[in-house]
């Protein structure tokens, strides 16, 4: 997997919201959807968010920096 292919669409849409990138793992208890306007996280299955995807910060800037 690993980071995604770059292009302006997604730079864009990360800037504006409307998507949240993952991490490079996939466990039972990440969420499968995020709301885009309370940021709500929940899981198709129903169950509890073990390990909820922060899109705080400016990770995203640094990483894409080099």
């Amino acid at each position: 997997m690993g980071m995604p292919a770059f292009d302006k669409k997604l730079e864009k849409d990360l800037e504006d919201g409307r998507v949240i990138l993952g991490g490079c793992l996939v466990d039972d208890g990440e969420p499968d959807y995020s709301c885009n306007d309370c940021r709500h996280q929940w899981r198709r299955d129903g169950k509890k968010v073990l390990y909820p995807i922060e899109d705080e910060g400016d990770w995203l800037k640094e990483a894409m920096k080099d």
